[in-house]
């Protein structure tokens, strides 16, 4: 039978997804609600999860602009995005790692191959299974480690230990790191256990230091202290988990570089550490102290470089802090944004632009990124190579859809 001017067109069912996470420099991973991973941005490490090169951004950077599959066909429940390597978590707790490890942030004993530019060194260009037959119910991407919660709440973390990230005094190891100059620096190349006596039920990892909600609902933090990340006066780093406030209750708790945020079980929203306070003006606060409005009953919050996010029951999203890049998502590349004159931000949560609502947000190095109540993916913020999954290298001041081929 002819079908004269008209062909039947088959169209997949478009991806809805659950969870999303936003990295440091310019890498995002995302699941779908069927648990497949999809990366796009930078790929100079691998940390896309494909051995393939798919484009090349600025500087002849691998890169993908917009969401590619992870290699592996692994079905994930939850996602994590580091500096410069990402992890996943599956439904019978074995965590996979992908990307750069040379200080071991991948802790897996897998065979190591070339990164995909030659400023780094050895990495994983597909997933790799941690090393160790444990069990894991949680994990958390720090800037070079890795966390991870097991079953019975014990922490673990692996990767770099310069600042006492990893939450033990000395690992034994030593990595080299090659960078501007090579470094040697203490690490753990396998999972370590933080506390023989503390468990707990959430993990957080920022660039430096890590913080956990213990099964009484007591916040620790731990590692390097030099913005007041750790809630400590005195800037001086600890190995060992400390109690952030005492008798305060959290439900979910955040860390970025040098800044921590929390929610206590009120709903109340906290932060404290090293904030952007105008274009040369950082303040530095060690003391955990409210933000926004005390009406709202946060249940989520992200920390990313220089900017933060929450969100609301109602799924309403809230982001602050510093916005040159369009990264708060209110609109405008910043003077236009201000809350106060002179200042490329706002130092007080402004709500996201749109009437959409959100189940998860994820701030990264200088862009947004959060999963619509639609099960679809929006970001905001700087494109470089790629970050926001749209093509191209145009900056976003309000959510846009992110785009698949």
């Amino acid at each position: 039978m002819i079908w004269p001017l008209a062909v039947l067109l088959v169209q997949a069912a478009p991806l809805t997804f659950q969870a999303v996470s936003a990295g440091p420099n310019a890498n995002t991973c995302a699941l779908t609600t069927s648990g497949a991973a999809y990366c796009w941005g930078i790929n100079v490490a691998g940390e896309l999860g494909t051995a393939t090169r798919v484009e090349s951004c600025k500087d002849k950077a691998p890169c993908a602009t917009h969401p590619i599959p992870v290699d592996g066909g692994h079905t994930f429940t939850a996602i994590a995005v580091g500096a410069w390597h990402a992890c996943g978590l599956t439904a019978s707790g074995d965590v996979f790692c992908w990307g750069d490890d040379q200080l071991g942030e991948l802790g897996s004993d897998a065979p190591k191959v070339a990164c995909p530019m030659g400023e780094l060194t050895v990495c994983e260009l597909v997933p790799v299974t941690v090393s160790g037959a444990r069990r894991y119910a949680a994990i958390a991407a720090g800037g070079f480690h890795t966390c991870a919660l097991d079953a019975s709440g014990t922490a673990f973390c692996w990767g770099v230990n310069a600042d006492g990230e990893l939450g033990t005094d000395s690992t034994g190891e030593s990595c080299q790191w090659h960078g501007d100059s090579v470094q040697t620096v203490p690490c753990a190349t396998a999972p370590r256990a933080v506390s023989d006596t503390i468990r707990f039920q959430a993990i957080a990892a920022g660039f430096d230091h890590t913080c956990g909600i213990a099964v009484d609902s007591l916040l620790y933090c731990w590692g390097g202290n030099q913005g007041g990340e750790l809630g400590l006066s005195g800037g001086g780093s600890t190995k060992r988990p400390t109690l952030v406030m005492l008798n305060a209750k959290f439900a979910a708790v955040a860390a970025g570089g040098g800044k921590t945020c929390a929610i206590k079980s009120t709903g109340v929203l906290l932060c404290w550490g090293s904030f952007m306070a105008g274009p040369d003006l950082r303040v530095t606060d060690p003391t955990p102290k409210p933000v926004g409005d005390s009406s709202q009953h946060y249940v989520a919050v992200t920390v990313g470089g220089e900017h933060a996010c929450a969100l609301t029951s109602q799924g309403t999203s809230f982001c602050w802090g510093e916005g040159r890049q369009g990264q708060l998502g209110i609109g405008g590349f910043g003077i236009g944004g201000l809350v106060h004159v002179g200042r490329e931000g706002s130092n007080e949560p402004r709500k996201v632009s749109g009437d959409r609502s959100y189940k998860t947000v994820s701030a990264g190095g200088q862009y947004t990124c959060a999963v619509g109540s639609d099960g679809a993916l929006y970001c905001w913020g700087s494109a470089q190579f790629g970050a926001l999954g749209m093509g191209g290298d145009e900056k976003k001041s309000k959510p846009e859809a992110v785009r698949f081929h």
